[in-house]
């Protein structure tokens, strides 16, 4: 029961094939639009190189990394 969404669509059945047509398809759309919930199709992501003798760094979703938690063990690096 969408009046907005209906309304565009049954004219747009008895309309010719052109620019005004698609305007009415464009209005529909835009009312369902508006009653839809919205779903993020993306997300964040955060690549990073850190060396085996490095503890206390962990990836996290907000890519924070305080340097309190962090400690490097003794190594040589060739």
């Amino acid at each position: 029961d969408n009046p907005a969404y209906e309304q565009p669509l049954v004219q747009a059945q008895h309309s010719a094939a052109g620019p005004a047509r698609m305007a009415l398809f464009e209005r529909a759309e835009r009312a369902l639009g508006a009653r839809m919930p919205y779903i993020p199709l993306y997300f964040y992501t955060a690549d990073s190189l850190v060396k085996p003798w490095v503890r206390g760094w962990y990836p996290n979703l907000m890519d924070l990394h305080p340097a309190r938690y962090i400690t490097i063990l003794q190594h040589t690096e060739h």
